[in-house]
């Protein structure tokens, strides 16, 4: 089994901005995570949420009852503690209004570490919310923080690059 194919298989199987003209703005879409041989990540699991569905805070709602709602809204949507946000993904500006666009930063389209056990990252992301032009996609972490590679007694985040050749194209 060639690479090439294979990603190229999994990418056409999800299109980011196909998938938010289709859906309805009353439903989160649920991507799957792809595994290719129960050991690679092809995909990670996300949750794409229309803007009229965000957990926005109310007018006068206390940091406490808005981070216990938060919180069952998270759980309701089976949303781990870990999370990469993203406000919007590249190339989806061009039908985002002029004023909504001079709100969202250059660097506003790269993933946003989210931890929802930590009230610094709650109240980030409370932030983020507001720069979110149609869809916010939430990832899932992988591998989250008790699955990183452990030297000693810390953990530390990893990257391995990979990178192939076709050798029909060399010759």
């Amino acid at each position: 089994l060639s690479p090439y194919p294979l990603r190229t298989a999994v990418s056409k199987l999800w299109d980011p901005q196909e998938t938010e003209q289709k859906e309805s703005p009353q439903n989160i879409h649920l991507r799957p995570r792809i595994v290719y041989d129960g050991r690679l990540v092809l995909q990670r699991q996300a949750w794409l949420v229309p803007k009229a569905l965000l957990p926005f805070r109310q007018p006068e709602e206390s940091d406490s009852t808005y981070s216990i709602r938060l919180q069952a809204w998270r759980l309701e949507h089976r949303i781990p503690d870990e999370v990469f946000v993203y406000i919007f993904g590249r190339g989806t500006l061009q039908n985002v209004e002029l004023e909504e666009r001079q709100r969202i930063g250059r660097d506003d389209y790269k993933p946003q570490y989210i931890c929802f056990e930590n009230p610094f990252l709650v109240t980030l992301f409370e932030k983020l919310l507001r720069k979110v032009p149609a869809t916010l996609t939430i990832e899932e972490m992988l591998p989250n923080s008790e699955q990183l590679l452990a030297i000693g007694e810390h953990r530390h985040v990893t990257e391995f690059v990979l990178q192939w050749y076709d050798q029909a194209e060399d010759t």
